[in-house]
């Protein structure tokens, strides 16, 4: 934890079944296949969905813990796409000058 303090890094902290859940289950088997235009290969599971909504939450809530107003916050990829949306909901009218920036490092067809 020391470590990761000296380069300012907060980790998020998450279960195994929920990251397979979120990793394997929603991101990879569900984003990863739109965004490289096999939908066929798509299956959806209500349970991998709830836990990429909480898993991004999660991370929602660290970011706001931290994020001071004037900060520039960088979102990246598909496994966090929900997080500016939470991020910018739990700031609410405390933080509007936070800027949040997203980018998809998956090319999209």
């Amino acid at each position: 934890i020391d470590q990761l303090a000296k380069y300012s890094c907060v980790p998020v902290y998450v279960d195994d079944d929920l990251a397979d859940r979120h990793y394997n289950g929603f991101s990879n088997s569900i984003l990863w296949p739109l965004f490289h235009y096999h939908p066929g290969e798509i299956t959806f599971s209500q349970q991998d969905w709830e836990a990429y909504e909480i898993v991004n939450g999660l991370f929602a809530e660290a970011v706001n813990e931290i994020v001071q107003d004037g900060d520039l916050v960088w979102v990246q990829d598909y496994h966090l796409m929900l997080l500016p949306s939470m991020l910018r909901e739990k700031m609410g009218e405390s933080k509007l000058n936070v800027k949040i920036g997203f980018f998809l490092h998956t090319p999209f067809p």
